[in-house]
């Protein structure tokens, strides 16, 4: 499997990577995406918030007008989507 050469994730909503160090992973290390990895980075948020604008009117709204919501913004609205059974 991948265990062996997995490093870790990258959060498309914060933009940032998330890496887990140390002997059992116990040490949470944030940073920058990679140069290599911007491009779909960008792609894979830009497809999570047109999802989530087909579920939430908010972020419709900001979509509509051709704005890009802040990361509280969606993560509220991935949260009352989620909960209303909307969005998995």
């Amino acid at each position: 499997g991948l265990e062996g050469t997995h490093e870790g994730v990258i959060d498309v909503i914060e933009e940032r990577t998330i890496r887990f160090d140390g002997e059992k992973g116990e040490i949470v290390v944030h940073g920058e995406i990679p140069d290599d990895m911007q491009e779909q980075v960008e792609e894979k948020r830009l497809e999570l918030i047109e999802r989530l604008a087909d579920a939430d009117d908010e972020i419709a709204e900001l979509f509509l007008m051709e704005e890009t919501p802040d990361v509280e913004t969606m993560k509220a609205a991935i949260r009352r989507q989620t909960i209303a059974c909307n969005f998995v």
